[in-house]
């Protein structure tokens, strides 16, 4: 339903079908959770949960260093605080602590990256030196007329040997980093983070 709610964006009958078996499962999310959109919000959990399958699948089962991953959608801060550092995924790696952040769209991911995303602050303040983070976006690509994204940057997430962003498409190499394809580039993407691997070229 995850996927099939990802190929179809804009069915808003898919979205509450999507919802009402999300609560079910899941247990329910209040009016505060859901918030004005629910399409939106449907849209959300169903991101997180692909990127939290694809994720659980590689780190329990395909990885050479074995690794956890939380289930989404109810890592939301405790107390509601201004801009709270709300995660979409949390995993464990070797020892290391890293973060998920899942976005619509790759280009508005970047662009809002310091007020919104705030991987590199997961990463470094609360995953500790060795901690990771990786961004998901649904839409990696943009138009022939907008800007690259590394224009967009306001910190060097492509360069972080720590971050790795990703997208539902086709890999694209950018001159400051990798942009990897989820969940396909997975293992390359997690080379240079498991022991006893050469960096990735």
């Amino acid at each position: 339903m995850a996927k099939e709610l990802l190929r179809n964006p804009d069915d808003n009958s898919r979205a509450e079908n999507f919802l009402r078996v999300w609560q079910d499962a899941f247990g329910g999310l209040g009016p505060n959770q859901v918030g004005k959109d629910p399409a939106g919000k449907a849209r959300g959990l169903a991101l997180e949960y692909v990127v939290y399958f694809h994720l659980k699948d590689f780190l329990e089962h395909k990885s050479a260093v074995r690794g956890k991953v939380a289930p989404p959608g109810h890592l939301d801060p405790v107390k509601p605080v201004h801009n709270p550092r709300e995660v979409d995924g949390v995993f464990w790696l070797g020892g290391s602590l890293g973060f998920v952040e899942c976005k619509q769209n790759l280009r508005n991911a970047l662009n809002r990256h310091h007020e919104d995303a705030a991987l590199w602050l997961l990463q470094e303040r609360f995953g500790g030196l060795f901690g990771k983070g990786i961004l998901v976006a649904r839409k990696a690509g943009w138009r022939d007329h907008e800007k690259p994204p590394e224009k967009l940057l306001s910190t060097d997430v492509l360069e972080d040997r720590n971050l790795r962003v990703f997208g539902f498409q086709r890999p694209q190499r950018l001159e400051k980093g990798m942009i990897w394809a989820f969940p396909e580039d997975l293992e390359k993407a997690f080379a240079d983070w498991l022991p006893g691997t050469l960096p990735t070229p």
